[in-house]
């Protein structure tokens, strides 16, 4: 009996490391592969280093590379933030996420401008765009006569609304956000939008550029894509651990089952001899050897799934848009442990019914 505890006991560690393994690659492979608002794929960021005199000079020559598709200067970036103005526009008043931005910047980065207009020159230092998300805020039924109160001379102009581009990671919602046209004045960003082709090296050309402008400034870049992928490096983590703690609780249950099935047939010699003589198939005896662990492994997957779900949906609790935590992940689970059980068995309740049964009666 304490062996079969044992054994139940390592099947449910194993169904619910199955499972929680399955579910944190699942959120894994949604934060990552989820639309963000705007095109990350081959976008480059490049980091100015303060007060850098040469940033026009450098984005004029990247600019003109064949492989580059568009460049905007910016202060501060998705994923990389550092302006927060405060709005009063006489009616609320509440923090708002700034990125001051340079001519092409919308173009570049390929966010959606929903209504609207892009900025012009003439904008300079007088416009702004925000996305939904403000203009729930504020409780504005339109953008239109509507000003973010910022600055001196009035503040500026609202000229449009921008989709709830995502710009921090999927563990927070969509804040307010304004993007501010100060023609890229005090810039600590380049971003460059690349062809399709051999991006590494179109960043070889690029490095060229840069040290031919600027020998003693080191060359940053990533790209965006890696930036947010970066977000998750903790739960990149934890699924590794817990993908390593998983297979060796399989490799332990394994074992235990094969020692519980040697045990069962040392003890059943005599009666799986007699059930061979009187005409008991092969695939009759292995049911009879293996009918106990398919009963063991349903326990474990009974007593599994709600911890396993309990444990996942308090972990999921730290993403504001998460995955769903579906039954057949967990019904997988159950399944992957079943086969792993069986297969572990069979080989040896296999073994067990194709001995002849004159030996093991003999043996008796």
């Amino acid at each position: 009996m304490g062996k079969q505890i044992m054994l139940t006991f390592q099947l449910t560690a194993s169904v619910a490391l199955i499972a929680v393994v399955m579910i944190i690659f699942k959120q894994l492979s949604f934060v990552k592969h989820s639309d963000l608002g705007f095109d990350r794929e081959l976008l480059l960021r490049i980091d100015i280093p303060f007060m850098f005199q040469q940033t026009n000079t450098m984005r004029q020559e990247i600019d003109k590379l064949p492989f580059v598709l568009g460049t905007s200067l910016s202060s501060g970036c998705p994923g990389m933030i550092n302006n927060k103005y405060g709005s009063n526009t006489g009616e609320k008043s509440f923090d708002i996420n700034c990125i001051p931005v340079g001519d092409n910047y919308i173009k570049t980065m390929g966010f959606e401008i929903l209504k609207g207009r892009d900025f012009m020159d003439g904008d300079l230092n007088k416009a702004c765009l925000i996305n939904e998300e403000t203009l729930r805020q504020f409780g504005w039924d339109s953008f239109e006569g509507k000003r973010f109160n910022n600055g001196p001379e009035g503040g500026l102009e609202v000229i449009g609304i921008l989709n709830d581009f995502k710009f921090e990671s999927y563990h927070s919602t969509v804040e307010p956000l304004a993007l501010i046209f100060d023609g890229g004045l005090y810039s600590n960003v380049l971003s460059v939008r690349l062809a399709p082709g051999n991006a590494g090296q179109d960043i070889g050309q690029i490095r060229k550029i840069w040290e031919s402008i600027s020998p003693y400034e080191p060359f940053s870049f990533i790209f965006y894509d890696d930036l947010f992928q970066s977000m998750y490096e903790k739960e990149e983590k934890l699924a590794s651990s817990i993908t390593f703690f998983s297979l060796i609780a399989i490799a332990l249950t394994c074992m235990g089952i094969l020692v519980q099935i040697f045990m069962i047939c040392l003890n059943r010699v005599k009666e799986i001899g007699i059930r061979k003589i009187n005409g008991a198939r092969i695939s009759e005896v292995m049911v009879m050897l293996n009918r106990d662990f398919v009963k063991w492994v349903a326990i474990a997957f009974v007593i599994a799934t709600p911890i396993a779900w309990y444990v996942m949906n308090k972990w999921l609790e730290n993403f504001a848009y998460k995955t769903e935590l579906s039954w057949w992940i967990f019904a997988l689970a159950g399944v992957l442990a079943l086969g792993i059980a069986l297969l572990t068995v069979s080989w040896q309740s296999w073994r067990a019914a194709t001995r002849n049964p004159v030996e093991a009666l003999r043996y008796e």
